[in-house]
């Protein structure tokens, strides 16, 4: 009879970044115990396969929170509070300008005009990008043409409020484009072929000697099962998403409670089965893209310390089986 490791780590569900990160250090330290330097080696680079695909998904989240709303984005509330500090000055004192027919009134106004037609909403309002040149326009006007205007009237300060907040902006628009969801999805990709290669080689070197097998694969055992049980929540009929209560009820028996689901997670959790009901949608299903259903390939090369081939036993319920991703 067929182990169930052997059938279940055939294929193996896809496990978000912190999942993988988790299991890698657990396994790295025994790997140590037991100097098999390749299980170091795999454990090694799943753990920075995972540390990766982690980097980039915070980049990629901040790049789409940055569409999100102003509010949330530290970059665009300096901006805006420093062309704002300078057009709260100016409106007052084209006020006082104007009430005591000061020349400079008419300089004011076209200032005005040219840089906030209509409001301060001109810029702070405007897309990124334009308000980017809108900004770098307003600083070029005063430091040059409008030089002794800004000079006289003790707006410099301000002028240079809004020219400092000038770099940090252009950055972080630039920080944007950087990380695309493809670039996120072939991390993903990478760090689910490093967990199917420690897999693939823990199963072949360890096939002889089961007790060490399930204790190397027991931080990844209790990850699959927490997978495995939100996975059956949804199948349930769950659209929402899954709590720790839901969760706890389908991983049976298992001590202290199970933590709840992250943002990946919830996306698996809410996306829609792909066809044969069983499939799973990985972390990137946040950007749509169906897990593939190609096999993952074997197991790293390298010498371990003290494996034995034998035959594995026993037979039970495979787990949850769910689709593996492409072999890059």
């Amino acid at each position: 009879m067929i182990h169930p490791h052997y059938r279940r780590y055939m294929c193996p569900s896809r496990m978000t970044s912190d999942r993988s990160s988790m299991v890698a250090r657990q396994v790295v330290g025994l790997g140590d115990e037991l100097a098999d330097n390749t299980l170091v080696r795999e454990s090694q680079a799943l753990l920075e396969a995972s540390e990766s695909a982690a980097d980039l998904e915070d980049e990629r989240r901040m790049q789409r929170e940055s569409r999100s709303g102003d509010n949330t984005n530290e970059f665009d509330t300096v901006a805006d509070a420093s062309v704002h500090q300078l057009f709260d000055d100016m409106t007052g004192t084209l006020k006082y300008l104007v009430a005591t027919k000061d020349l400079r009134a008419k300089a004011v106004e076209r200032f005005e005009e040219r840089h906030f037609a209509t409001g301060v909403g001109y810029i702070t309002a405007a897309r990124y990008e334009t308000q980017l040149h809108r900004m770098e326009r307003l600083v070029e006007d005063a430091n040059g043409p409008s030089a002794a205007l800004v000079d006289g009237l003790g707006w410099r300060r301000k002028v240079e409020a809004i020219e400092a907040a000038i770099g940090p902006y252009r950055e972080a628009i630039a920080a944007r484009q950087r990380v695309t969801s493809n670039d996120v999805r072939e991390a993903q990709d990478a760090m689910h072929v490093a967990l199917c290669r420690l897999l693939g080689y823990v199963l072949w070197a360890y096939a002889g000697r089961p007790e060490l097998r399930e204790r190397l694969l027991a931080p990844v055992d209790d990850q699959q099962d927490r997978i495995a049980a939100m996975m059956r929540a949804r199948r349930a009929g769950r659209s929402t998403v899954v709590d720790e209560a839901a969760v706890a009820d389908e991983a049976e028996a298992r001590e202290g409670p199970v933590e709840g689901p992250s943002d990946e997670e919830r996306v698996q959790a809410e996306a829609p089965d792909v066809e044969g009901g069983a499939a799973e949608a990985g972390p990137e299903a946040a950007e749509g893209a169906p897990a593939s259903d190609v096999a993952p390939g074997g197991p790293g090369d390298g010498q371990a310390d003290g494996p034995s081939d034998g035959q594995a036993e026993g037979d039970s319920d495979p787990g949850a089986r769910l689709q593996p991703v492409r072999w890059p």
